[in-house]
């Protein structure tokens, strides 16, 4: 890599967002305020390397492919397209999601929840669909992580809605779910 280049690469930065099969990131030039999503994927065929995501470790074999590609100054990655870049953010989303739980678009609302809780549910979920995103109500994760009022796939963000709930409850909650999502807490 050139030297104005590593100079130029030196200045961003990056914050992770989701990790999971694809990695994302938030990346803003020091000089910028402009911010462009980035995403990673990492594959490799050695024991280090588990689709689960378990060990979840970078092995070294993918370390010196980086390594390489840096040093060629030669990635051979496209430029995907905006759609391209949703559409991983949402799969990325559903990949967290039980599978019997995916219903994408649909109000889904529960007997004990209180009528201000199903009312504000409703209200957010007609927001979304006329802004054209993508979520799951009562979205139940793999693993036991929880479950949230909403799942809003396109922006990697889960909508809480309280009522009744405590601070207390909500922060328990949080600490449950997939570590990279967004929250967001609305009031019924």
């Amino acid at each position: 890599m050139s030297n104005y280049k590593q100079d130029k690469a030196s200045k961003h930065v990056v914050v992770p967002e989701l990790k999971g099969k694809i990695n994302f990131f938030k990346v803003r030039s020091v000089n910028s305020e402009k911010v462009y999503d980035v995403t990673l994927q990492f594959n490799c065929t050695c024991e280090n390397q588990h689709w689960d995501g378990k060990k979840g470790k970078i092995c070294g074999h993918v370390k010196d492919t980086l390594k390489k590609i840096i040093e060629l100054d030669d990635s051979g990655v496209n430029k995907p397209t905006y759609q391209e870049m949703l559409n991983l953010r949402r799969m990325a989303c559903l990949n967290l999601i039980r599978t019997s739980n995916r219903v994408l678009n649909e109000v889904r609302v529960s007997s004990g929840e209180t009528k201000a809780h199903q009312d504000k549910k409703i209200e957010i979920c007609k927001r979304l669909e006329e802004e054209g995103k993508f979520y799951i109500c009562e979205a139940i994760f793999t693993e036991d992580r929880g479950r949230a009022d909403i799942l809003v796939l396109d922006d990697q963000k889960i909508i809480e809605i309280t009522n009744t709930e405590t601070a207390e409850s909500i922060l328990r909650k949080a600490e449950t779910y997939p570590k990279g999502l967004k929250m967001e807490v609305v009031q019924a």
